[in-house]
């Protein structure tokens, strides 16, 4: 046992030169959820958390506040909760024939609220430079809320606002704070990546989900978990979040920046065992990814293996080859050929459905409905359709048969915006994102962890073209801290 903790010890100690004290607390912070049961331990538990940072860390109101939110970002339980029927189903006996929306009062809610009148009483760090990237989110904010304020007749698009506000306001949070400490930014994404693959590391294992609090598995799928509607049935992880695609497309995010980090730290000089350590954190994260069976996460985990090719042969491929100790190379080429082995028999099943994907019905063919849907409202309603109301505008066309059993959002995130919120509110998103993406990128890929982040802005907008990714779960949160922190990493030296 003391072995262990020594090695623990050593690899903080190489890895996080300072700071490593609150990495151990965003990681007990995470890993006390497993022991939350209800709605209001949950609260409990935030509460103490923010408790240890004033008293135990020293930490101000402001640090104590930020830090626990950033804590909360992953989260989408609820305090107080409400459900509002958008569509009716148009069969009785099919579920996914309407759409329903959950919306509640949550943790990260109420302390971005807080935070935000923190920020109107605080002169200090208000300071945030102003670029293409604020006009365009402040345009994009403003476009929201005429549109909300238009469409005023139900709560629908409401909701929908505060959404934007909250991501947003992260965005705006993560410059203001990151652009004074941003090694904070990685500890946390550190920190939130261990929980997150352990959480769907437990699941894959058990085939199943684990019955936590924190699970947002619905009431048909809370003892089975989700399987794959097509091909043959498989158990797909779903971790914390309340779909498996969701959770694929957080944990993309994460995993190059995990990534990026750690191979910029990773030298000559590095021991083996910590080497070890960040290869098994690694491969798990490889190994949960797939374990979603998400076709577009495990698209963007090739691709981050592509991208960080040299790196990964250089500094760990090339290291346990030229390391002395024979039982460790052996070891090393037994536990590749397994997992190897293992991964392609796990993904034979899904590898097969592919042929089902353009069928009638398939998921591709769906999805390809619904943006053809997408831009035929566009067409007709340039200026939007309101926030929250693509379904309800959805059953007023005259739709194709394969639909009435899919009435869903359209599966991508820019069309999302650009259909409720109109051309120019769409435009307005695209310009903000983009901007940050393609800005000084030749400068930044130079820099391994930077480029890790950058990678992981490129896996949401890959994934965001087939999925929702906005008001149904944490990414649009996260990618919005992640584009906070790397914005400011455009016109920072260091």
């Amino acid at each position: 046992m003391v072995l262990k903790l020594k090695i623990l010890n050593n690899f903080l100690k190489k890895f996080f030169s300072a700071d490593r004290s609150l990495l151990i607390f965003f990681i007990v912070g995470f890993f006390s959820m497993f022991f939350v049961g209800n709605n209001k331990l949950f609260v409990l538990m935030f509460s103490f958390l923010t408790l240890v940072l004033f008293f135990v860390f020293k930490k101000n109101v402001w640090d104590s506040v930020f830090l626990i939110f950033l804590l909360s970002i992953p989260f989408e339980n609820t305090i107080r909760e409400w459900c509002y029927q958008i569509t009716t189903p148009l069969f009785d006996n099919v579920l996914t024939s309407g759409y329903s929306l959950y919306f509640g009062i949550s943790i990260k809610i109420i302390l971005a609220t807080f935070l935000f009148l923190l920020a109107i009483f605080r002169h200090k760090d208000k300071n945030i430079r102003n670029d293409l990237s604020i006009f365009s989110l402040l345009t994009f904010l403003s476009i929201a809320s005429i549109n909300t304020f238009l469409m005023m007749s139900t709560t629908l698009p409401i909701l929908g606002l505060i959404r934007i506000w909250l991501g947003i306001w992260i965005f705006i949070l993560s410059r203001i704070y990151f652009s004074k400490t941003k090694s904070v930014f990685f500890i946390f994404v550190i920190a939130l990546y261990i929980f997150t693959i352990f959480f769907g590391g437990l699941q894959l294992i058990k085939q199943k989900p684990l019955g936590l609090y924190i699970e947002l598995t619905p009431s048909f799928s809370k003892d089975d978990g989700y399987l794959t509607t097509d091909g043959e049935q498989q158990f797909r992880v779903s971790g914390f979040i309340s779909h498996p695609v969701y959770f694929a497309s957080f944990l993309s995010i994460l995993f190059p920046i995990f990534l990026g980090y750690f191979l910029k730290k990773i030298d000559k000089k590095t021991p083996i065992l910590n080497i070890n350590i960040f290869t098994l954190l690694s491969v798990i994260g490889c190994g949960v990814i797939v374990g979603t069976l998400s076709r577009s996460a495990l698209f963007t985990l090739v691709l981050t293996l592509v991208l960080f090719r040299k790196e990964i042969f250089e500094k760990i491929f090339v290291r346990y080859y030229l390391y002395n100790n024979f039982k460790i190379k052996i070891l090393f080429k037994i536990f590749w050929l397994f997992f190897i082995t293992g991964l392609i028999y796990f993904l034979i099943p899904r590898i097969k459905s592919f042929g089902l994907l353009f069928q009638q019905n398939g998921n591709a063919s769906i999805r390809m409905e619904l943006i053809k849907e997408s831009f035929e409202m566009v067409y007709k309603n340039p200026f939007g359709v309101g926030l929250n109301n693509f379904t309800k505008e959805l059953i007023t066309y005259n739709l194709p048969e394969s639909l009435n059993g899919f009435i869903v959002p359209v599966h991508n995130t820019f069309l999302i915006f650009f259909t409720e919120l109109g051309i120019l509110g769409g435009l307005s998103f695209a310009v903000f994102i983009f901007y940050i993406f393609f800005k000084k990128f030749n400068e930044k890929k130079k820099d391994l962890a930077d480029f890790g982040v950058w990678v992981g802005i490129l896996t949401f907008l890959i994934n965001c073209q087939i999925h929702p990714l906005f008001n149904l779960d944490p990414t649009f949160d996260l990618i919005m801290l992640v584009l906070g922190y790397y914005s400011i990493c455009l016109y920072q030296k260091k």
